[in-house]
């Protein structure tokens, strides 16, 4: 149940991005609203895609001691680009971690 509230939480925090774009929209005139709808498109894009690739990493990326606290408590130095995300069985099948619920929607 933990896992449908974040993932709603995360779709919600994703739809404030459209909210973004309308209050924007409604400021300028008619002939610049294209242009920003693709602006707060593009935004959402690269952001996630930023976020994916290197915030992640960056902000909660490992390595952690015994105690369960990251080595380096300035940056974090692993799981760039998604990496440890799934978990390759023996059975020839990815499994999903709960590391991917945590990119989509980071808790402390």
């Amino acid at each position: 149940m933990s896992h449908i509230w974040l993932l709603v939480c995360g779709a919600l925090v994703m739809f404030m991005q459209a909210g973004f774009a309308m209050v924007e929209s409604g400021c300028c005139r008619a002939k610049n609203v294209q242009n920003i709808l693709l602006k707060n498109l593009t935004d959402v894009c690269v952001g996630t895609l930023g976020w994916w690739a290197t915030g992640w990493a960056f902000a909660y990326g490992g390595p952690y001691n015994d105690a369960g606290n990251l080595d380096n408590e300035f940056i974090g130095t692993t799981q760039f680009f998604g990496a440890d995300f799934l978990t390759y069985q023996s059975d020839g099948q990815f499994k999903g971690t709960d590391t991917m619920l945590g990119w989509f929607f980071p808790r402390s």
